[in-house]
């Protein structure tokens, strides 16, 4: 069976990251699965799928408003074609922008079964939200079918979109080299995720200011920072940066922590934070913020643990990690690891993506 699978661009993302993890098992059992960029920008991640010869098509479709309109029919013309003369059976597209369009060309006009995999939890108001019910609506009306990544997403797609949708939950390739517990005092507090309103970090970096000054920590970032750097600003301003490192976006930053190191997440909305999932699997506990992607993680996971979004509880759940002894920990990051495995692991994802998927 050959998928052609759209994105944006490649980043080092729960998406992308998922489809590299399981992109030759799938191969094992006869899938080709190919790519299309559909921006101009390649993704930093994209040497790495070049090195897995992983055959990547590239459309750059223009948010440029002057020549969005007519760029954009050209481009969806050259779609119409890629999709044609390749042969493709299923298409599955990974995007919110534009995924109507590409529905269009690839469920009515050539009649290739379309999936649209929501990967987020999207909230808009007036106009945007009367559109994307629009968009919705004929998209259901067409055949294309909808998968969340989450109970949450498909909660919310139904609640705000009319949206029905089935359930296909993240998995997370679990490390072979565990991280190991340091026998020093320095805690490693991190977060991993682009800089954004969404991923709130200032409120991360506003607790840390905080923390009694007798706790040595330092704060790791792996990910993406917004243009003037907001958060490393916020830092300066409480005297905190020296504490701070800034690495960038990597898919391998987990080789700068270890058993002593607390991963945060402090968005205020996520679909299911596959950072979050990764965390466990390297045996570290996780502190989550109280929203809907992370209490689906909750849900299966018991002993994630979760603050109520304010800097007060935040800051005591901290500590409250930082007191456990290490036999306690042990103990801990045992069971979620457990847990994680019964749920959220490559084999069932494999068997449910080929029922949903593939039909099979």
């Amino acid at each position: 069976m050959k998928i052609l699978h759209i994105f944006n661009s490649l980043e080092y993302s729960g998406a992308e990251q998922m489809f590299l993890d399981s992109f030759l098992d799938l191969k094992k059992k006869s899938f080709t699965n190919e790519i299309l960029i559909t921006t101009s920008y390649k993704g930093k991640a994209h040497e790495k799928f070049l090195k897995k010869k992983i055959l990547i098509n590239q459309i750059k479709f223009s948010d440029i408003f002057i020549f969005k309109y007519l760029i954009n029919i050209l481009n969806l013309i050259k779609l119409f074609f890629l999709l044609q003369n390749n042969r493709y059976d299923r298409v599955i597209i990974n995007t919110e922008r534009n995924f109507f369009s590409y529905s269009f060309i690839s469920m009515y006009l050539l009649n290739i079964k379309t999936h649209r995999i929501i990967h987020s939890i999207f909230i808009y108001n007036n106009l945007l939200k009367i559109r994307r019910k629009i968009f919705v609506y004929f998209a259901n009306k067409i055949g294309v079918n909808f998968i969340s990544v989450s109970d949450c997403v498909k909660k919310n797609e139904l609640k705000n979109y009319n949206n029905k949708s089935k359930v296909l939950l993240n998995f997370i390739e679990i490390k072979k080299n565990k991280i190991k517990f340091k026998n020093h005092n320095i805690y490693t507090i991190f977060t991993v995720g682009n800089c954004s309103f969404v991923k709130q970090h200032e409120l991360l970096i506003n607790v840390l200011a905080l923390l009694p000054l007798n706790i040595k920590w330092k704060y790791l970032h792996f990910g993406n920072e917004e243009k003037f750097k907001p958060e490393q600003v916020l830092a300066k301003k409480l005297n905190i940066l020296k504490k701070c490192k800034f690495y960038g976006p990597t898919s391998n930053w987990y080789k700068y922590i270890n058993q002593n190191s607390i991963f945060v997440n402090c968005s205020s909305r996520e679909g299911l934070g596959n950072a979050t999932l990764e965390a466990i699997s390297l045996g570290c506990i996780p502190i989550i913020s109280n929203v809907p992607g992370n209490i689906t993680i909750k849900k299966y996971i018991k002993d994630v643990v979760i603050y109520d979004n304010t800097i007060i509880d935040l800051k005591n759940k901290i500590l409250n990690l930082i007191k456990l002894s290490k036999i306690q920990k042990f103990i801990i990051t045992n069971k979620i690891n457990s847990d994680l495995k019964k749920k959220f692991n490559k084999q069932i994802y494999i068997k449910e993506y080929q029922k949903l998927v593939c039909g099979k």
